[in-house]
């Protein structure tokens, strides 16, 4: 079909006849690159991975992992007064002790 010079309104697709409306369908089908079965390039797969990607933080060392632990109260409270005297998260002062920790053991 010849190419269209104008865009189609909702009234003047409506007025088509239904062979010029199939073959404006059928167009429309044979542009899509998936109709084709052609595998991504190396490029294009390295493209979608980004678009898929999640918006988020960027990722820090190896990436956090969330866990659940048990703090008693008064240290927990000590903990956050530490954090906001400091500036910084709770799980920042919690992971500063631990890299500590774990520096003095080593």
């Amino acid at each position: 079909m010849k190419k269209q010079s104008k865009h189609l309104t909702a009234s003047s697709f409506n007025a088509l006849t239904v062979r010029q409306k199939k073959a404006i369908y059928d167009d429309c089908e044979q542009l899509s690159p998936l109709t084709k079965g052609v595998p991504l390039s190396a490029a294009q797969r390295s493209q979608h991975r980004r678009a898929r990607r999640r918006a988020g933080r960027p990722t820090v060392g190896e990436g956090a992992e969330k866990v659940r632990i048990s703090i008693e109260r008064g240290l927990l409270r000590q903990t956050d007064a530490l954090a906001a005297q400091s500036d910084v998260t709770r799980s920042q002062v919690i992971a500063t002790a631990l890299r500590r920790l774990i520096a003095d053991a080593a």
